[in-house]
């Protein structure tokens, strides 16, 4: 029960965090600097800004986090950290996407590199747990 109460103060702290930097963006300045700024963006498309119907990506997006859920079930009663973190990593990240598609038309991304790459803190937290999923 312990770590359960640790899984749940961590993950609801990473989600407060993403949520609350995705909001930052409107009450702040544009920060440019060598590589990396600080912006609002709003991607309306998939992933890399991938053109897809929203409606798709809410449907896949709730499927998806209905079988990391299942998934962090499994490796919870297995006791698979890795797996454990991954799937709930990833399902932070997709929540909060989840809930930009649905409230806001589109992905809110703040991080906007001299690449081209524009990204947001739950973006982050569904590629590391995808790496941790493959551990």
């Amino acid at each position: 029960m312990k770590h359960l109460f640790k899984l749940l103060a961590l993950a609801s702290t990473l989600f407060l965090w993403d949520r609350f930097l995705k909001s930052w963006p409107f009450f702040t300045n544009v920060h440019d600097n060598f590589f990396i700024s600080w912006v609002y963006l709003k991607n309306t498309g998939g992933a890399f800004s991938t053109p897809v119907p929203i409606l798709f990506l809410v449907i896949f997006g709730l499927l998806a986090l209905v079988f990391l859920g299942i998934l962090a079930d499994y490796a919870w009663r297995n006791n698979y950290k890795y797996k454990l973190w991954g799937a709930s990593l990833m399902f932070i990240g997709g929540v909060s996407n989840l809930i930009d598609r649905i409230f806001a038309g589109g992905v809110v991304d703040m991080f906007y590199l001299t690449t081209g790459l524009s990204f947001n803190l739950a973006d982050v937290y569904l590629v590391a747990g995808a790496v941790l999923l493959l551990l």
